[in-house]
């Protein structure tokens, strides 16, 4: 048999840490807008090339500030646009990093089932040997006819 080092990472102290990180993540991302359904295929994307257009639209509108309405203000549109777009650097930064944390758990999950399956693997093929496997078959059997 191996050491299960799942069980090691994941004791009851580091769980509640877990918990309590997940717990507090969770209260600071509640002022995130959540996008339903088919809304989000509606919404227009900021992607690189977007990225730019958008900053040559603010610099065409310092330009040409006699296109805007009298209450808009070039200088607010460029430190609004500005302010956005320091936000959104920040949010891909926090996203790529809960995505590594993502990939981290889908990882540990499958080497977890793998440690799992492999343990009674070798449990069964001990109980097969001595010919003592029957029980654990019928009982597989059981089970999944009853899932």
């Amino acid at each position: 048999m191996h050491t299960n080092f799942l069980a090691l990472a994941m004791s009851n102290k580091r769980c509640a840490e877990f918990e309590a990180a997940l717990d507090s993540m969770e209260a600071a991302l509640t002022t995130l807008t959540l996008v339903e359904g088919d809304e989000r295929g509606r919404m227009g994307w900021l992607g690189s090339t977007s990225e730019l257009f958008c900053r040559q639209v603010v610099d065409a509108l310092d330009l040409h500030s006699d296109v805007l309405p009298e209450d808009l203000d070039p200088e607010d549109i460029r430190e609004q646009v500005e302010a956005d777009l320091k936000a959104l650097e920040r949010l891909h930064q926090h996203r790529d990093r809960m995505q590594l944390l993502i990939k981290r758990a889908d990882d540990a999950l499958a080497a977890a089932g793998s440690d799992i399956m492999e343990t009674a693997m070798i449990g069964y093929t001990l109980l097969a040997a001595e010919g003592k496997g029957a029980g654990v078959t019928a009982l597989s059997k059981r089970r999944r006819r009853s899932s």
